[in-house]
């Protein structure tokens, strides 16, 4: 089976995580969301999948032709457009697909490793975030109908229903950044130790 393509989808990093200007000055903040996506994708090709980046915005995709990814673009101006862009490429190509969030700051490549081998076994899988929405979804090669928003991975785990999906739960897949509280929680653990060099000292959690 060809290896996994995996998609990250993102929109923007100057109009992204609005919700923490009042814990960073912007440039700190586009800088955090820069590095996020950066991880996310190192994490990504580290455990053997193949890499798109989803954007149709001029600065991601600088960012990502400027550091040799592949990037999709599409016209899509949701979430769940964006994945449909990633599975239609995945299908011309006969390949296995998952969609990933950017936002992910505990992240690394043992969480996605696992993600990768049970697709390529034949398994779909999807892991949750903390407030019930899906940060990971991928098949072996099936379309599925997304429905991004809140508590979003019901509605996903119901559509994967007759694929018998596995859950992943993981604090790297399940801990997203939207919050200054988020910010805390995730500079106090050894994975996200980058956002204290980055953000400058945090507040204990």
């Amino acid at each position: 089976m060809p290896s996994v393509l995996c998609g990250i989808a993102i929109r923007s990093f100057d109009h992204a995580k609005l919700r923490l200007r009042q814990a960073m000055p912007d440039e700190v903040r586009r800088q955090t969301v820069a590095e996020m996506a950066r991880r996310t994708a190192a994490a990504v090709e580290e455990a053997g999948m193949t890499l798109a980046v989803l954007s149709a915005d001029e600065e991601v995709g600088g960012w990502a032709r400027g550091n040799g990814l592949l990037l999709l673009e599409h016209g899509a101006e949701t979430l769940n457009g964006a994945g449909a862009a990633l599975v239609g490429a995945a299908e011309a190509g006969q390949r296995p697909w998952a969609v990933i969030h950017a936002d992910l700051p505990l992240i690394d490549a043992d969480d996605l490793r696992a993600a990768a081998r049970h697709i390529e076994e034949g398994r779909a899988v999807i892991a949750p975030s903390a407030d019930g929405g899906t940060n990971l979804i991928g098949t072996p090669g099936t379309s599925v109908e997304f429905a991004y928003g809140p508590g979003s991975f019901r509605r996903h785990l119901a559509r994967l229903g007759a694929l018998d999906p596995i859950v992943l739960t993981s604090s790297g897949l399940a801990f997203d950044l939207d919050l200054p509280d988020d910010l805390v929680a995730a500079g106090g653990q050894p994975e996200g130790a980058w956002l204290q060099t980055l953000v400058g000292s945090l507040p204990p959690p």
